[in-house]
């Protein structure tokens, strides 16, 4: 339940309103993002809101709808950059470096002439995930406690490895001792690049792997492999989606090999059967559980 002071209530009580729509974000390295839908800032100065909220956010928000099953509300956020330019309240690299993933989101709504007389929330939350588009414009959603129950947490049965990821506790590959440092040697985009260290790998080695920044404008910044064409010295990559920043000859990364969760591929590229989860692969088939009684089949 809202509870809204009396000086606040009296002028939703009066003829006309002087409302202003304004939202924090708690980015994940502790920084906060405060903006308004004002066309001047709104400064708070004490309470749980206590800070300004600026007016010059490229931050957009659209309108509210609450909905009683557990579908997501349509709080959307959207915005824009110039590239490689730092704006007040949010960069490419907060972004690109994932600093907002699930961010923690309040939004409320004051009487921007008398802010301190009373916020009411309206929102609260976090950051559901970023999507991009071809003019540099991105967008997400505002996803409330309710969303959080449509979670699957148990684990299903498949044909593919259910690990979340290579090399974490529950898959136990030594990823660090299996990645290598590589060197850009020749550059054709931000996704699609050759380079050079790789050692005496197989193609197809690294693919689906990770390459990770350590020098240059894309220093930290993360990116999944989708095809290598590696030779024993050097190989041409391509991934997924671009770096944000131009990559440039001699630019280093780490690269670590990729693994497509398959049975096969955990026995023969990684020998680590006993981790496998894979469970799938021992379960009988839809064509099984449908054929009933009259259509008894062998399993293999």
């Amino acid at each position: 339940m809202k509870t809204i002071t009396s000086p606040l209530q009296a002028h939703l009580d009066g003829d006309t309103t002087t409302l202003a729509l304004c939202w924090v974000i708690l980015k994940r390295n502790g920084n906060y993002i405060r903006g308004t839908t004002h066309d001047r800032d709104v400064p708070v100065a004490s309470g749980i809101y206590a800070g300004t909220y600026k007016a010059s956010s490229n931050i957009t928000p659209s309108n509210v709808k609450s909905n009683s099953d557990l579908a997501v509300d349509n709080l959307d956020v959207t915005g824009a950059w110039a590239d490689n330019t730092a704006r007040i309240d949010i960069t490419r690299a907060d972004i690109e470096s994932r600093n907002l993933d699930f961010a923690s989101v309040r939004t409320f709504f004051v009487n921007w002439q008398a802010p301190d007389e009373g916020q009411v929330p309206m929102r609260s939350g976090f950051l559901g995930p970023i999507t991009y588009n071809s003019n540099g414009g991105y967008s997400t959603q505002v996803r409330g406690l309710a969303q959080l129950l449509q979670q699957n947490i148990v684990q299903t049965y498949s044909d593919r490895c259910t690990v979340k990821r290579l090399g974490d506790v529950r898959c136990g590959v030594d990823v660090v001792s299996l990645s290598i440092t590589a060197t850009v040697t020749v550059v054709v985009s931000r996704r699609e690049f050759t380079i050079s260290g790789i050692g005496a790998q197989p193609a197809g080695y690294f693919s689906l792997g990770n390459l990770v920044g350590l020098t240059g404008d894309n220093a930290g910044f993360l990116r999944q492999i989708r095809i290598d064409d590696v030779a024993s010295t050097a190989g041409h990559l391509s991934l997924f989606s671009p770096f944000p920043l131009d990559v440039v000859v001699g630019d280093t990364f780490t690269m670590s090999p990729g693994c497509d969760r398959l049975l096969q591929t955990c026995i023969t590229k990684f020998d680590n059967l006993r981790n496998n989860r894979a469970y799938g692969v021992l379960i009988p088939g839809i064509d099984l559980l449908l054929a009933g009684p009259a259509g008894q089949m062998t399993v293999p």
